[in-house]
């Protein structure tokens, strides 16, 4: 269901998978007959997708009712254009939504939990396994979602915070 959805709204923006950067890179990388390296198995996002509790995947199905498809199009637009623009603190905002100011604690702390499975723990291997392609001491092109690399959190202050020299380009 919840990939279902979030179809309809990708859809509804005018946006495409298909056009995707990540899609870009590996059509890219596969033409060049370049080594495609795992970040995450398909697996590993498949058992953590499959992993979260009946009252998880209630709530965020629940969170595609608190707006119109054409106000859930507009807010992946909005977010799309601070990506592209390079909007870092806009992408982060729009991207890390708080709960429903209605929702009830116990829907918050689902909330808060999703997020720590979606980005902060996946954030924390994404670190462990850069640092791994980094000590190999090989070029290596990095591809992870965006939402991966904003906040105190994300891959970029983590690595800085272990001293790497990390640049945006």
């Amino acid at each position: 269901w919840m990939s279902l959805l979030e179809n309809l709204v990708i859809e509804k923006s005018g946006l495409s998978p298909d056009n995707g950067l990540d899609r870009n890179f590996l059509n890219k990388a596969k033409k060049e007959d370049k080594k495609i390296l795992e970040v995450e198995s398909v697996e590993f996002q498949m058992n953590m997708l499959t992993g979260f509790s009946d009252d998880t995947i209630n709530l965020l199905l629940k969170s595609y009712t608190t707006q119109t498809l054409d106000e859930q199009a507009k807010s992946l637009n909005e977010l799309y254009a601070a990506w592209k623009s390079g909007d870092i603190d806009k992408l982060y905002q729009l991207g890390n939504g708080e709960a429903d100011p209605k929702a009830t604690a116990k829907e918050k702390e689902l909330y808060e939990e999703y997020n720590k499975q979606m980005l902060t723990n996946r954030n924390n291997g994404m670190v462990t396994k850069a640092q791994q392609y980094l000590s190999e001491d090989k070029k290596c092109f990095y591809v992870v979602g965006a939402m991966h690399m904003v906040g105190k959190d994300g891959i970029v202050e983590q690595l800085k915070a272990k001293g790497y020299d990390v640049k945006r380009i």
